[in-house]
């Protein structure tokens, strides 16, 4: 649906009142440029406003990014079935990815701390 954005907050806020640890939206208005029959009066909406597109890059799940001692690390499963904790490097993210140096294509990463015995992981 095409709009122009006429009213955007000065400040973010959390996406969940009670959590200041969520991701943080901006209220904002737009104008729709016709009448959508759909909409009725009151109706609110999520919006993501795309301002930038990343190609070439290698992206992981958020959850596959852990912090061990102030450092950045995924575990990457060997061949073998265990995991090896990785140092990463973070770039741009949004909600559900991040970009990542330090692991190649096609490794698989865990989503969470192994222990041992565990398995599971996320390509």
């Amino acid at each position: 649906m095409a709009g122009k954005l006429t009213k955007i907050s000065k400040l973010a806020r959390p996406r969940v009142e009670y959590d200041p640890s969520s991701p943080k939206v901006f209220d904002g208005t737009v104008n729709p440029e016709k009448n959508d029959p759909r909409m009725i009066s009151g109706m609110t909406a999520r919006v993501e406003i795309v301002t930038d597109q990343v190609k070439e890059v290698l992206q992981v799940p958020i959850e596959a990014v852990f912090n061990d001692d102030g450092k950045p690390v995924c575990y990457v499963r060997k061949p073998d079935g265990k995991p090896e904790k990785r140092d990463v490097k973070p770039g741009r993210s949004n909600d559900h990815f991040v970009e990542v140096d330090g692991l190649k294509e096609g490794e698989e990463v865990q989503l969470f701390v192994p222990t041992e015995g565990s398995t599971g992981s996320k390509k």
